[in-house]
């Protein structure tokens, strides 16, 4: 859901600059007491040629409907560097009535500035009695540079994007430059994996692999791997192309060079176990695995065919078969696309 707030730099006219000075002495108090002039934009003090500092506007968009849903990003901070800084915050939480405003406004010297979305914060939508929290992850950088100038509009832009929902065509257009999209689905399926190696000892060498079979490249970074009770977080960037495999092992050399080490996990030789891939509330794959009943066995990887590469078709045992081709000593194919059983 890619949501952009706007940043404004805007200047005063020179006929307001008396004025203005004595009204905004105390808005923000940015510069030292004796600078008066806190919020004038190319105004000099009167009866010299000195010209005192300029100052711009900034604001960004917090809130904004298309009519049937209101979207607030609550909880927000933002930390400001540059010729002036500060953190500001967002006033209100959990509303929906307009408790979090739609903008957040601040004035800041003329300058060049980055500015980072604090962690903490929330992307709400109210569509009904009830407000939904949604899954969303910032895409943009964080910090990212702007720059404020008189007389002229600087745009700041943060992206979000949401999971997917059924509706995955949605969109929408929203006020305060906010637009409302859907991410493409995302597709992983298990594939292979060695839960019994014989050249190795089991702490050191069992491994398994994941396809991806969407049309989207995939960074699984923050994403978590679970064996029944026991988990995994995956704490560095993983990017799988479309088509592409990743493996991971419990051990740095497996017989190969393993695309994630991971610990924690361990694979059962003999009882049932159920091997699951999420990534935040979206479940990409999940597989009950009774190596009792499946094929593989000790040195020999369980792969599944080509025939079958869906998250549907990989729950079905006789969709599985015993790997064939030879590595460090046993059998399986890890990284490499499977061949089709039978």
């Amino acid at each position: 859901m890619p949501l952009r707030f706007n940043t404004t730099s805007t200047v005063t006219s020179a006929s307001a600059c008396v004025e203005r000075a004595r009204s905004t002495h105390s808005l923000n108090r940015l510069l030292p007491p004796v600078a008066l002039a806190v919020s004038l934009g190319g105004c000099s003090a009167p009866g010299t040629d000195v010209e005192l500092p300029e100052y711009g506007h900034l604001s960004l968009g917090l809130r904004s409907s298309d009519g049937t849903i209101t979207y607030e990003l609550q909880g927000a901070s933002f930390h400001i560097a540059g010729p002036s800084e500060m953190t500001i915050e967002a006033p209100g939480t959990d509303s929906g009535d307009g408790s979090v405003p739609e903008t957040l406004d601040q004035e800041l010297l003329v300058g060049t500035y980055s500015l980072e979305l604090l962690p903490g914060w929330e992307l709400m939508a109210y569509d009904g009695p009830s407000p939904q929290t949604l899954d969303a992850r910032l895409l943009t950088p964080n910090p990212q540079d702007f720059e404020i100038a008189p007389a002229q509009t600087t745009t700041v832009g943060l992206q979000f994007e949401t999971a997917p929902t059924p509706k995955p065509d949605e969109t929408g257009s929203l006020a305060i430059e906010i637009e409302v999209t859907q991410a493409q689905q995302r597709a992983l399926v298990i594939t292979e994996f060695m839960v019994n190696p014989a050249a190795l000892p089991d702490a050191d060498g069992e491994w398994f692999e994941v396809h991806n079979t969407g049309a989207v490249q995939l960074d699984l970074a923050g994403c978590t791997v679970s064996r029944d009770t026991s988990t995994f977080t995956i704490n560095q960037p993983l990017v799988i192309a479309p088509g592409d495999t990743a493996t991971f092992a419990n051990g740095e050399a497996p017989g190969f060079t393993p695309s994630y080490v991971y610990s924690g996990v361990t694979l059962p030789n003999s009882a049932a176990f159920t091997l699951s891939v999420s990534c935040g509330s979206e479940l990409l794959d999940s597989v009950l695995v009774d190596p009792g009943s499946w094929p593989g066995g000790a040195g020999v990887a369980a792969t599944l065919s080509a025939s079958a590469t869906n998250a549907a078709s990989n729950d079905d045992a006789g969709n599985w078969c015993s790997a064939t081709a030879s590595y460090n000593g046993d059998l399986g194919s890890p990284g490499a696309h499977n061949p089709s059983c039978g």
